[in-house]
């Protein structure tokens, strides 16, 4: 499974995925086998109990069950105890069992079933530091170390955040987000209260399709930057470059990944950081395993911002959103997988965006008309000239007036997603 020359479908340098032999990408992309359809393990009906907690239900876990079994702690149990009327419960018992459930049902889910294992219990014994942890990276690489998992082609189900996943998709990928059900939320509220998520079809035919519309993707059909062109301002370690970690587990968190966020032109990236140890074959998905230095991921968390930040001032600002270095593209095609399916009609397009969406039109022309105004000063005729100066005015406007509605759009939304 680890790649040692070119792999069809797949990288000529197996340097930044070196085992896309076991990734399901190469299965799709042979044809030879499908996995079909990814089971989404969420705890829906309790996190719903976790935002109703009043106190006034009675009722719980069967007389014969047992409160700990299979290695875990019933989540039965610990919604009865702590809502139903009993004399031994208090305030700090019910915030315990609440920080039980949000940690076990909703940050790091698991594939435990209706359990929740030790390591998400002990943090919450200690409601009064719970503030001191910084969770959404906590959460960020839980769900980085779910992914993995979830790419090799033997995997059959993921877990973690998938709210968090859900929203990025919706966030950056307008072509698959959902009714938008409000255009403003007030600063008490999650971001992902933007959306209206319904049921979809789940079927393997469904998936094949968004497989060839991501195929036939532009990269002026991506909102780069759906939370204005410098989050950092808002969310400062959005620029440490280094790990993050929660528990045993330790991730690259390396931004200049995805400067384009950020709005600037995204050049090819630094040497990604190489873990220690790494086993990450197709199948048993239970052999997985990937591990980084905590120590490292310590140190860099802890000199931040001295020694270990981006320096968003060495590289270009983006006059149009999604835009890379010449280079770039050449690297990516050759340490990377650009196409999803073999039978993909990568020479055509679905027809481009909506008639309507002026951004998404006129990032294509500004990057058109950027060798005619670099080279304006070569054509022989004045009014040529001029007309270019008149050009580059009206595109200098559109991105004032781009940088504007996003600056606006951020402040009515209240709220930024860490």
């Amino acid at each position: 499974w680890v790649v040692k020359d070119s792999t069809l479908g797949g990288p000529a340098n197996g340097t930044i995925i070196p085992s896309f032999n076991g990734h399901v990408a190469r299965l799709l992309w042979l044809g030879t086998e499908d996995r079909g359809v990814l089971k989404c393990h969420s705890r829906e009906n309790m996190c719903r109990n976790l935002a109703s907690w009043l106190g006034n239900l009675t009722g719980g876990p069967d007389g014969g069950e047992s409160h700990w079994a299979g290695g875990g702690v019933s989540i039965t149990s610990i919604d009865y105890f702590c809502r139903g009327r009993r004399p031994t419960r208090c305030d700090e018992t019910q915030l315990t069992g609440w920080l039980f459930l949000l940690l076990g049902c909703k940050l790091f889910v698991d594939k435990s079933g209706n359990k929740i294992r030790p390591r998400d219990i002990v943090e919450a014994l200690e409601p009064d530091s719970i503030h001191e942890f910084s969770w959404g990276s906590a959460a960020l690489a839980y769900l980085y170390r779910q992914l993995g998992m979830a790419s090799r082609y033997s995997c059959l189900g993921i877990v973690g955040c998938l709210t968090l996943f859900q929203c990025w998709i919706y966030e950056y990928f307008p072509c698959f987000k959902p009714h938008r059900e409000r255009h403003v939320i007030g600063p008490a509220y999650p971001r992902s209260m933007l959306w209206n998520v319904r049921c979809e079809d789940k079927s393997t035919t469904r998936l094949q399709s968004i497989g060839r519309r991501l195929d036939m993707l532009q990269a002026s059909e991506v909102d780069w930057m759906p939370y204005r062109t410098d989050p950092s301002k808002d969310v400062p370690r959005t620029l440490m470059v280094g790990c993050i970690h929660y528990r045993d587990i330790v991730e690259p968190y390396m931004p200049d990944l995805s400067l384009r966020q950020l709005g600037r032109v995204q050049v090819v990236p630094m040497d990604i950081l190489a873990p220690e140890f790494a086993m990450r074959p197709g199948t048993p998905v239970n052999k997985y395993s990937v591990k980084h230095s905590s120590a490292f991921a310590d140190w860099a968390w802890r000199n931040f911002p001295y020694s270990t930040v981006l320096h968003l001032q060495n590289y270009d600002v983006a006059m149009d959103p999604g835009k890379s270095a010449p280079d770039y593209l050449l690297w990516y095609t050759h340490h990377s997988h650009p196409r999803l399916l073999r039978d993909s009609q990568t020479s055509s397009h679905h027809g481009g965006p909506d008639r309507s969406d002026t951004e998404q039109w006129v990032g294509p022309f500004v990057h058109a008309y950027e060798p005619l105004l670099r080279d304006r000063e070569m054509m022989p005729s004045a009014a040529s000239r001029q007309a270019c100066d008149e050009v580059e005015r009206l595109i200098s406007m559109w991105s004032i007036t781009l940088g504007l509605q996003q600056e606006s759009q951020h402040n009515s939304d209240g709220s930024e997603t860490q």
